[in-house]
């Protein structure tokens, strides 16, 4: 079984108990592991396979580092109370004010896996940024570690809750245990963790900016885009490398608003209806899952279901996955959205769809994405998370207040300049190709001309807009050469086509049935014009 007998009475008490304000109370901790700095540096050399000489220079090993183990009060994908767990790295002894850098994990399926077992490879995060002089909590989320039920997976707000009461539960025991800490927050997360990222991000910018001062913010190919770049992404490739995800994420939705199926035998084929709660119980690793399921994961589904799933707009995945979306707000604070071109797990658009969005909002130079090289999912988190652990540093303000770490970092061999030019061009952001130009490079040709249609002037005209239920487009100044509209979702997905048969000018568009956000008005004429919705 997952939860012990304490862990299930635990969770039970606190949903009578938990008011809003004690998310985030500490429930428990034990020290569970402590290394000194040589055994820091046998682990990370072995854990990354990155050469030792770039260990020395990237993640300076300057302090030993103790690991804890926190339990603390969060609320789950409903809004009920529940509790979490995860893992606190802290240098010792750090001799100043340290900045508090949450790493969030990617997708995790067995419990052995998680932050707070230390068993999983994501571990060597806590271990590279602590002995650097970070504080860094790594939440399990809702539903792993000792958290009860099912893991609510890529879904954005039991993601950022669970992130953010680990960071007070931190806090917390900082203040336990006499460990300062500089007022700065970071978040850095990869995969499931860039989802989570963001999702943190939003909701600590909508509800939390007094609480948490948010520094700066590294999310790395994460599917911010799950309706559309990312659903089209696993459609278009029925050898998809991790079929195991697909469940994963009706599972969850399905534990979240309970409507995306009736019964399992609607959604997978025999055997799989009954195989697939056992696969999913938390006992399996990605890989030992995967290796249970065809090659071809379509085959594991009902064709009704899937065809319905690929088609119908409105299906209830569907709607979930919009509702998980990670591109219909603002950035306030200084962002990165890092991916590599040849991405086998999630598209690399997804990132640029991503950028297009904030960048639609008026987040201007707060947000960029960056390339990192022609990798694969795995081969790009570690250059990922070091790209965003030295952007970190750049921002940090107890770098100077600090002899000893000053001296540990200048006494390190440095590697040759050839083999560090490329690494500082990606930190310092050197040669990355504009928006339009990466968006263009992903074949995102509609995007693209949207970005410099911006500085295009038109006489089109949108009113209202904002609009909840009705707007009418004006188009009485481009005479008879008006031939189509378009109503495009801001990834490009086109959502309804109205061809111009006779002269007008002006058409009604009917968006009661679209979701609340952004969406993009295409007029074809002699040229193409964009105009930017806003649904109410």
């Amino acid at each position: 079984m997952k939860r012990n007998i304490f862990t299930l009475v635990l969770a039970l008490f606190c949903y009578f108990q938990l008011p809003a304000q004690d998310r985030g109370e500490l429930i428990s901790y034990e020290l569970i592991d402590e290394k000194d700095t040589d055994q820091i540096d046998d682990l990370l050399t072995g854990a990354t396979g990155i050469p030792g000489i770039f260990v020395d220079f990237l993640i300076p090993t300057t302090f030993d580092v103790q690991v804890y183990k926190l339990i603390y009060h969060t609320v789950d994908g409903q809004g009920a109370p529940t509790i979490a767990s995860g893992a606190l790295y802290i240098p010792k002894p750090y001799p100043c004010d340290a900045p508090l850098a949450a790493y969030l994990h990617g997708t995790i399926l067995d419990e052995a896996s998680v932050p707070s077992n230390l068993s999983g490879v994501e571990g060597a995060i806590g271990w590279a940024m602590a002995t650097d002089g970070y504080v860094v909590p790594l939440p399990d989320y809702i539903g792993l570690g000792e958290s009860p039920g099912v893991h609510p997976y890529v879904h954005a707000q039991s993601e950022a809750t669970a992130s953010i009461d680990m960071m007070r539960a931190s806090r917390q025991l900082c203040g336990t245990l006499g460990v300062g800490l500089n007022g700065q927050v970071f978040i850095a997360g990869y995969s499931q963790g860039g989802h989570a990222t963001l999702a943190t991000q939003r909701e600590i910018e909508r509800n939390h900016g007094s609480e948490f001062n948010l520094e700066y913010v590294a999310a790395g190919a994460g599917p911010y885009d799950l309706s559309g770049t990312q659903k089209d992404f696993a459609f278009d490739n029925p050898f998809y490398p991790n079929p195991s995800f697909l469940p994963y994420v009706l599972q969850g939705y399905q534990e979240v608003y309970g409507n995306i199926y009736s019964s399992l035998s609607d959604v997978y084929v025999s055997p799989y209806d009954q195989q697939i709660p056992v696969l999913l119980d938390g006992s399996l690793s990605v890989e030992q899952i995967d290796a249970q399921l065809p090659a071809n994961w379509k085959t594991i589904f009902q064709n009704d279901f899937l065809s319905s799933v690929e088609n119908n707009y409105f299906h209830p995945a569907n709607s979930a996955l919009r509702k998980n979306n990670l591109y219909a707000w603002t950035p306030k604070t200084e962002m990165r959205l890092y991916y590599c071109t040849s991405d086998d797990q999630v598209d690399p658009a997804n990132s640029l769809v991503a950028w297009f969005n904030f960048f639609l909002r008026g987040a201007g130079g707060r947000v960029a994405a960056v390339p990192l090289g022609p990798f694969l999912h795995r081969e790009c988190a570690p250059i990922a998370l070091l790209v965003s652990k030295a952007k970190f540093d750049q921002f940090r303000q107890d770098q100077n207040c600090n002899t000893q770490l000053a001296t540990a970092r200048n006494g390190k061999i440095q590697p040759q300049r050839s083999d560090m030019q490329h690494f500082e061009d990606l930190v310092n952001e050197l040669n990355v190709p504009g928006l339009a130009a990466q968006l263009r490079a992903q074949g995102l040709d509609n995007l693209a001309d949207a970005v410099e249609n911006q500085s295009k002037g038109t006489s089109l005209k949108l009113f209202p807009n904002p609009a909840s239920t009705f707007t009418t487009l004006d188009i009485s100044q481009m005479g008879e050469n008006v031939k189509a509209v378009k109503i495009m979702d801001t990834s490009g997905k086109l959502i309804r086509l109205i061809e111009i048969k006779n002269a007008e000018t002006s058409i009604e568009l009917d968006i009661r049935d679209l979701d609340v956000g952004m969406y993009m008005i295409t007029v074809e004429g002699d040229e193409v014009y964009y105009l930017n919705l806003m649904k109410e």
